[in-house]
């Protein structure tokens, strides 16, 4: 492969990764239209989960007591108001304007929370450095692609405080990273 094939390569790719982004923002504008729990769930039986759910998700973050989460892919706030509750800071996250909006509308009330309308698949979403102790996502990863997970990784990594901590719960399966040591 010469370069001129190999940037063709790289183009391609990431023509293909914005058209996905493009289609999944259109799909999710679509279906928040409805901004409802059984919406964003797409499962009519989704109050009754959620409320078995969430206190089990909840269960399994690390404590985030007085400390800065970075919530993302928030949606209409799940997991934002409990997570304000005894958080220090929540920044939630989500890449649809009407859905942040309604998060807020929810939440805002809890004077310890930030609502920011972001892809986190952006380059030019910027979260300082070592700011963060904890980012918690519900069902965020499953959308991205291999690439897009692995770079959004290497920056929430980057994000972290020292001894902060990554949870992410994909699909009924919890990932629970280690917490970022100090150098």
């Amino acid at each position: 492969m010469d370069a001129a094939d190999a940037g063709f390569a790289v183009n391609g790719g990431l023509e293909k990764l914005e058209e996905e982004r493009k289609a999944q923002k259109k799909y999710w504008e679509e279906h928040s239209k409805d901004l409802t729990v059984e919406a964003m769930m797409l499962d009519s039986r989704a109050a009754d989960l959620d409320k078995e759910e969430r206190p089990e998700i909840l269960s399994l973050l690390p404590s985030y007591e007085g400390k800065s989460v970075l919530e993302l892919g928030a949606g209409i706030g799940r997991f934002t108001g409990e997570l304000a509750k005894t958080a220090g800071h929540v920044i939630a996250m989500d890449f649809i304007e009407s859905v942040i909006k309604k998060n807020e509308s929810i939440n805002g009330h809890y004077k310890n929370t930030s609502f920011i309308c972001a892809d986190v698949t952006s380059p030019d979403l910027v979260i300082e450095d070592n700011s963060i102790d904890l980012v918690f996502s519900n069902w965020l990863l499953m959308y991205l692609s291999d690439e897009e997970v692995e770079k959004l990784v290497r920056r929430m990594v980057k994000w972290l405080k020292v001894g902060g901590g990554i949870s992410s719960l994909e699909n009924h399966v919890s990932i629970n990273l280690e917490t970022r040591k100090g150098k």
